[in-house]
C-alpha cells in the first residue's frame, strides 16, 4: 500500500546495519568453516553472537545476527519437486517397528510396509523376523494382497535385501532377493544412502503404522491376530483420498492393476475352450481339449504314455555289466555305472511325426 502512494519500502537485506555490518563478513565465515565439522558440533546463531561479543567486542543486539543465519540456510536448503509416478510403476518399502501386547508381555514386533507410490495403497504384514526368508514372504503376501507386482520396487539399503552398497545406486543384491525380482519381473531399486526422502510414501505410512494403526497397543493373542487386524487398517485406508486427488486410494489402486495387467499382455483369466490354437495347427484341439476336461479320470479310463524309444543313448546307473541271454529280446547292458541301450534301426520320419501319426488312429477315451 505505501508503495502505491510513492513510498518507498526496504527489506532488511537493503536496510543499512552500521552496528552489525563491520561484523557481518565474521558471520558468514563461521557457518562456512562449520560445513567440516560434525552435525552436532556446529555453531547455533545464539554461539555466534556469543563469540562476536567476546572476541570482537559486538554491541548489537541479537535479532541481526539470527536474521542473518536465518536468510543464509534458506537460501542454501534443498529444492524438491513431487514426482507424479505413472499407475503402477513403482512401490516402496521399508520396515517398522511396533510393540504389541501378547500373553507373555509386551514386544516389539517387525512389520514390513509396501505402498503403492502413485495411489498411496498400503500393505503391512508382521513378521516373526527381520531375516531375508520372513521379508520375501511379506513381498509374497503383499502382491497376492495388491493383485499384482510393481514394475519397480524401492528400498533404502537394508541388509536382508542389498548386501554391499556400492558407489552411486550400485548394489550387491541377495541372491534370494535376486531370484524372487527375477520369478515376478520386478526391477529391484534403491535410495541412494542417508537420503529416504526418495521414499516418502512408505515413510509416511511408517508413521501412520505408529501413531495410528498401534495406538492404543494392540493386544492380540498371536501373529495372526496381529496380521489381521493390521490388513483391516490398510483396507480401511484404501477408502481415503490423500495428496490432494479426488479419487479414493481404491481407484487408484484399480488403476495401477489395471495397467499392469496391459503392459503383461494377457488377460484376467484364460479357459480351454477359447484359447487360440492357430499358433500350432498341427496340434489335435478337440483331444487336447478332451484329455484336460478329465473325463477319463472320472470313467476309470486307463490312459498310456507314448514315447519314443532309445536309440544308443546313455542313462545312469549301477551294478556290474550283464549281457542278454541269446534267444531272447536285447535289453540294456550295464557297464561301469552307465546303462547303454541297444542301438536299433532309426524309423524314418521324427519322433514327433510318428507320436502325431499314432495318435490320430487312437480314441483315447474309448
Amino acid at each position: 500500500m505505501w508503495a502505491d502512494v510513492g513510498f518507498a519500502t526496504e527489506t532488511a537485506a537493503t536496510r543499512a546495519a552500521p552496528v552489525f555490518d563491520p561484523v557481518r563478513g565474521i558471520v558468514d565465515a563461521i557457518p562456512a568453516a562449520d560445513e567440516t565439522a560434525p552435525r552436532k558440533q556446529r555453531h547455533t546463531a545464539q554461539q555466534i553472537f556469543r563469540r562476536l561479543v567476546a572476541e570482537h567486542g559486538y554491541t548489537g543486539s541479537y535479532a541481526p545476527v539470527q536474521r542473518n543465519l536465518k536468510s543464509r540456510r534458506l537460501d542454501r536448503r534443498e529444492t524438491f519437486i513431487p514426482l507424479d509416478h505413472r499407475p503402477g510403476a513403482r512401490a516402496e518399502a521399508d520396515c517398522g517397528h511396533i510393540a504389541v501386547d501378547v500373553p507373555d508381555g509386551r514386544r516389539s514386533v517387525p512389520v514390513l510396509l509396501v505402498t503403492w507410490s502413485d495411489s498411496n495403497a498400503p500393505f503391512a504384514p508382521a513378521l516373526p523376523t527381520e531375516r531375508t526368508e520372513a521379508i520375501l514372504h511379506g513381498l509374497v503376501e503383499a502382491f497376492g494382497f495388491f493383485g499384482c507386482v510393481p514394475a519397480e520396487l524401492w528400498w533404502d539399503n537394508p541388509t536382508t535385501v542389498a548386501v554391499h552398497v556400492l558407489a552411486g545406486r550400485a548394489r550387491t543384491v541377495h541372491t534370494r532377493y535376486a531370484a524372487l525380482a527375477a520369478h515376478f519381473s520386478l526391477t529391484p531399486k534403491f535410495c541412494l544412502p542417508a537420503t529416504p526422502r526418495e521414499k516418502p510414501r512408505v515413510e509416511n505410512r511408517v508413521f501412520d503404522l505408529r501413531r495410528q494403526w498401534a495406538t492404543p497397543v494392540p493386544r492380540v493373542p498371536d501373529l495372526a491376530a496381529l496380521n489381521a487386524h493390521l490388513r483391516r487398517c490398510g483396507v480401511a485406508a484404501r477408502g481415503r483420498t490423500c495428496g490432494g486427488n479426488a479419487e479414493t486410494v481404491t481407484a487408484r489402486a484399480a488403476n495401477a492393476v489395471a495397467a499392469r495387467i496391459r503392459a503383461a499382455g494377457f488377460p484376467v483369466v484364460k479357459d480351454r475352450d477359447t484359447f487360440d490354437f492357430t499358433a500350432c495347427p498341427s496340434v489335435p484341439r478337440h483331444k487336447i481339449l478332451e484329455l484336460a476336461r478329465g473325463a477319463w479320470v472320472d470313467q476309470h479310463t486307463n490312459t498310456c504314455l507314448i514315447g519314443g524309444e532309445r536309440n544308443g543313448e546313455d542313462a545312469p546307473g549301477d551294478g556290474p555289466r550283464t549281457r542278454p541271454r541269446s534267444g531272447r529280446h536285447a535289453g540294456p547292458v550295464r557297464h561301469r555305472g552307465r546303462t547303454r541301450y541297444p542301438v536299433r534301426e532309426r524309423p524314418t520320419g521324427t519322433s514327433l511325426d510318428r507320436m502325431r501319426t499314432t495318435l490320430d488312429h487312437l480314441d483315447l477315451l474309448s
